[in-house]
């Protein structure tokens, strides 16, 4: 508002200055017509006295003259005014115009503007938009001065509009029945219209039409408010096509940082002088870094592989090559290096300077761990199938074996140093033949009993059973939080000998007088904790902690092999048959990261289990 009160104070100020210098411009024509017509006529009356005669017609006659000559000097500078006032107002306009965000707020200062300087019952401005259609947007001051509305229509084919719109020329109607600006549109009595056409700068396409209506003649719509409007149209086309460009570009950034902003690899694009000129969200995600700190990288310091001169990648950075990818990892400060997929790729160099470079990058850390884990499952799997024929093998001897032993046992006759003797072959037929058990029971995997249940009454069994063997060490379990359970399907007995398995072999790692932490709530499949027992949750997880010996790195990929045992006399079978149990109900066990002195194992259940052959 401030504005529109401003440019009308600078208007009226202007408009002051001309009629001043009109004034002042008639006063020096009237003095040059008097200084003329004084010598002229002294030099006719001289020579004679046969010219007194004419005296009173030659007075006539410059008088005349010289009031032809006022009129002319007048009618010149009021001309002269009057479009130098047009043209003050539509820079003002333009100005105006200009400043307005988008092409609806353009168009409602073009509408206002018109209601202000023409004599008008409603204003009028159709915008081209899809192929075969115009959005209209009106002020229709017939009943009061009530805000723009807009509507939709299909672009005529005829009628003034059509003209205005194919022919790029302006129209001044008086007689809208004879020639409609629309065909169909009711025309008003005495109202006619006139109509110009909003002209793009750039290439010279028509942006739409302005159109006003009114009374033709008579101080209305006349040949000076058409020249003014076409003016306005051509000015006010160049602002419309630059709002509309500005818009699609505006579009196209908005389109393209939200594809390259979800992407899942990570992309930093670096100048010439290896400043960065892009990033994306995954980058600042995989690197750990905020913005602040992606805009301090360069391409050395984010990757030191480009300084190698061995590193394909090195390649591109010396204008070498055009693109290569490799394996290499990322500096990450506060972090370890990162392992990724990088791709290096030229930029174009603009016109005259040095081209630039982007970075696409995957991290390989969870593949590098997927592949190290089906490694491992396969490995199991034909340890396994190893074990179960081996098993098989050995089972039939040891049955010869065993009736042979019973045989001697109630033959008599033996003394008591072969009686010990009997008793402890027989003893260790007995554990051979429960390894044999296991693995047969790993390696033909029987149905899934499954039902809803919570565990808690499974965990109460294992404690009952295993609580001699810890008040014997004097070792403490301790489970929470409590009520952390909730109900999921599973196959109770299975479980609950998985859940045997870890305690047991927990109190028997841990020290004397110690404590065995239980921990129970829900979570993901991977993860480093426990979470809630409420919210969203994708299964049950157990961690099962202790102290003592913390497991190894290189302990990590056998420790579900079987016959890998870190405990002396162990079969090494415990935790083979609980992974493939855990595995069988589409769960997950894994040791987790633990401070030195306490191991800890994380056991993930899913809520509900799939219907497959393997569950009943």
């Amino acid at each position: 508002m401030g504005d529109v009160v401003a440019g009308g104070c600078i208007l009226a100020l202007m408009e002051v200055v001309l009629v001043v210098g009109l004034r002042a411009r008639r006063r020096a024509v009237l003095a040059a017509a008097a200084s003329w017509h004084g010598p002229r006529r002294a030099d006719i009356a001289a020579p004679d006295a046969a010219w007194p005669g004419l005296a009173p017609w030659a007075d006539r006659e410059f008088a005349t003259a010289a009031r032809r000559l006022r009129l002319d000097a007048d009618a010149a500078t009021t001309q002269l005014v009057a479009v130098q006032l047009q043209l003050l107002s539509l820079h003002e306009v333009l100005r105006g115009l200009a400043g307005e965000p988008g092409p609806d707020r353009i168009v409602d200062a073009l509408l206002r503007h018109c209601r202000d300087r023409c004599d008008t019952v409603e204003v009028r401005c159709y915008l081209t938009a899809d192929p075969g259609r115009l959005l209209l947007r009106r002020l229709d001051l017939r009943a009061g001065n009530p805000p723009p509305d807009q509507l939709e229509m299909a672009r005529p084919t005829q009628g003034g509009l059509a003209s205005v719109l194919d022919d790029l020329a302006s129209l001044l109607i008086g007689d809208p029945v004879r020639h409609p600006l629309v065909p169909g549109e009711a025309a008003r009595s005495g109202e006619g219209y006139m109509a110009a056409p909003l002209v793009g700068a750039a290439r010279g396409e028509v942006q739409g039409a302005l159109v006003v209506f009114g009374t033709v003649g008579g101080g209305g719509l006349e040949e000076g408010t058409r020249v003014w409007m076409e003016a306005l149209g051509r000015a006010a086309g160049a602002v419309l096509e630059n709002a509309a460009l500005y818009g699609r570009l505006n579009a196209e950034h908005t389109l393209r940082d939200g594809i390259l902003n979800n992407l899942a690899s990570g992309l930093i694009a670096f100048g010439a002088r290896g400043q960065p000129l892009f990033h994306n969200r995954a980058a600042r995600e995989l690197l750990g870094l905020d913005e602040a700190a992606v805009a301090r990288l360069t391409p050395a310091k984010l990757c030191p592989d480009l300084e190698c001169p061995d590193s394909p990648l090195a390649a591109v950075v010396a204008g070498g090559s055009t693109l290569a990818s490799a394996e290499t990892f990322l500096v990450c400060p506060g972090r370890s290096p990162l392992t990724v997929r990088l791709t290096l790729a030229a930029l174009p160099p603009p016109v005259g300077g040095d081209r630039g470079l982007m970075c696409v990058f995957d991290d390989l850390t969870a593949r590098r761990a997927m592949e190290a884990q089906i490694r491992q499952l396969d490995k199991l799997a034909a340890i396994g199938r190893f074990t179960s024929s081996l098993a098989h093998e050995i089972r039939n001897p040891l049955a010869g074996i065993a009736a042979g032993i019973d045989y001697l046992r109630r033959t008599g006759g033996l003394g008591g140093e072969q009686q010990e003797y009997i008793r402890i072959i027989s003893q260790e037929i007995d554990r051979l033949d429960r390894i044999i058990r296991h693995l047969f029971t790993v390696a033909r995997p029987g149905y899934l009993m499954i039902r809803t249940l919570s565990l808690a009454p499974a965990l109460e069994r294992v404690l009952a059973t295993l609580g001699p063997a810890a008040a014997q060490k004097r070792v403490t379990i301790s489970t929470g939080p409590a009520g952390g359970w909730r109900e999921l399907e599973c196959d109770e007995d299975q479980i609950q000998q998985v859940l045997l398995n870890l305690i047991k072999n927990a109190v028997e790692a841990e020290q004397e007088g110690g404590e065995v932490r239980v921990l129970i709530g829900t979570g993901a499949r991977e993860g480093e904790a426990c979470g809630s027992p409420g919210g969203e949750a994708a299964g049950v997880v157990i961690i099962v902690e202790n102290g003592g010996e913390t497991i190894a790195a290189t302990d990590r990929e056998r420790i579900f092999e079987p016959f890998h045992s870190r405990k002396p006399g162990g079969t090494g079978l415990g935790l083979f048959v609980s992974y493939n149990i855990v595995k069988q109900h589409g769960g997950l066990l894994a040791p987790m990261d633990s401070p030195p002195g306490r191991t800890r194992f994380r056991l993930f259940l899913p809520f509900t289990q799939p219907r497959t052959p393997e569950v009943a």
